[in-house]
C-alpha cells in the first residue's frame, strides 16, 4: 500500500500539464492529486492526507512551481515536498522559452488580464509576466530542486515531444514511474489549445482596454461579447506586437535562456541534440 506521493509533476504552466493530467487520470494504477496543501496555509492548518492505496500517488500541479494564489516561494514548496517524501521523484516539463512566453501572453489576452497592452509591458511591468519570465529560467528551478533532492530523482521532459510524439513522451514518463505505459490510457487530443489566431487576439486586446467593473453582472456578458467581436472583426497586429525580439532587454534575456539551457545539458538532464531538435537557444 502507498501512503505518500511518489512523484511531483510541477509543470511549468503552458507545457501540456492538463493533457498529461488527463492521461494519468485515465490510468487506474495512478491516483492524481491537485491539492493546495503544498502552496498555501493548509500546510500548517491541515494534516497530510491519509493515503492508503495500491495506486501510485502523483501530485500533478503547476502551481507547485508558480506558488499558487498565495505565492508561496518555490524553495519553500520544494522543502515541503521533500519533507513529505524525500525519496519522491520530481518531473519538470519544459517548453522552448520564446514560444512558452508567447503562449502565456496570448492566454492572458484571451482571459482579459490587465497589463497586456504590449509584450514588453506584460513581461516587465506586471506580476503575471515577470513571474512567468522567471519560470522559463529552468536552471533556477532545477537548482532549487537540487538543494533538497538528489539529481537522479529530478527529471526533465519536453513539451515539444508531448506535442510531436506523445507515445514516446509517455513511455519516458512511465519509465520514471516504474510501470508500463498503456496506450489506451493516452489522452489523444491536446487540451487547452489556443483557439484564437493572432489577428483575433490583437482585436481582443484592443477591446480589453475597455471593461465593466469586475463586480458588475455585465462583466461576464462583456467578456463573451468581446471574444465574439474579435472573431468577427479581426485586426492585423502591429509588426512587433507578438515579437519577443522587439522587447526591451531582449538580448540579455535571450543570453540567460541560453545559459539556462546549457546548464540542463551540462548537468545531464537533457541532451544538446534534444535542445537543437526543438529549437531551444543554446
Amino acid at each position: 500500500m502507498n501512503d505518500k506521493h511518489c512523484l511531483f509533476h510541477i509543470g511549468i504552466p503552458k507545457s501540456g500539464t492538463t493533457t498529461v493530467q488527463k492521461t494519468l487520470d485515465n490510468d487506474d494504477r495512478i491516483e492524481v492529486t491537485r491539492s493546495r496543501y503544498f502552496t498555501s496555509k493548509d500546510w500548517w492548518l491541515e494534516k497530510y492526507p491519509a493515503f492508503q492505496t495500491a495506486a501510485l500517488i502523483i501530485e500533478s500541479n503547476e502551481t507547485l512551481v508558480s506558488g499558487g494564489f498565495q505565492k508561496v516561494k518555490f524553495i519553500e514548496v520544494v522543502r515541503r515536498m521533500h519533507s513529505v517524501n524525500p525519496e519522491a521523484k520530481v518531473l519538470i516539463t519544459i517548453r522552448e522559452q520564446h514560444k512558452a512566453l508567447l503562449s502565456m501572453f496570448k492566454y492572458h489576452i484571451k482571459y482579459g488580464h490587465k497589463g497586456t497592452r504590449s509584450l514588453t509591458h506584460w513581461l516587465q511591468e506586471t506580476d503575471l509576466g515577470m513571474d512567468y519570465l522567471s519560470l522559463v529560467m529552468f536552471e533556477s528551478i532545477v537548482k532549487a530542486l537540487m538543494a533538497y533532492f538528489p539529481k537522479d530523482q529530478i527529471h526533465v521532459l519536453f513539451f515539444e515531444e508531448l506535442r510531436d510524439d506523445p507515445k514516446q513522451f509517455y513511455e519516458k514518463l512511465y519509465k520514471i514511474l516504474g510501470i508500463n505505459f498503456r496506450e489506451s490510457d493516452m489522452q489523444k487530443a491536446s487540451l487547452n489549445v489556443m483557439s484564437y489566431n493572432e489577428k483575433e487576439l490583437y482585436a481582443l486586446n484592443r477591446l480589453n482596454s475597455r471593461s465593466f467593473r469586475k463586480d458588475s453582472w455585465l462583466q461576464k456578458v462583456d467578456v463573451r461579447l468581446k471574444r465574439k467581436l474579435a472573431t468577427w472583426l479581426p485586426m492585423k497586429p502591429k509588426s512587433d506586437f507578438f515579437d519577443l525580439r522587439a522587447i526591451d532587454g531582449y538580448q540579455q534575456i535571450s543570453e540567460e535562456f541560453k545559459n539556462s539551457n546549457r546548464f540542463l545539458v551540462d548537468e545531464g538532464f537533457v541532451s544538446k541534440e534534444e535542445l537543437v531538435r526543438y529549437n531551444y537557444t543554446i
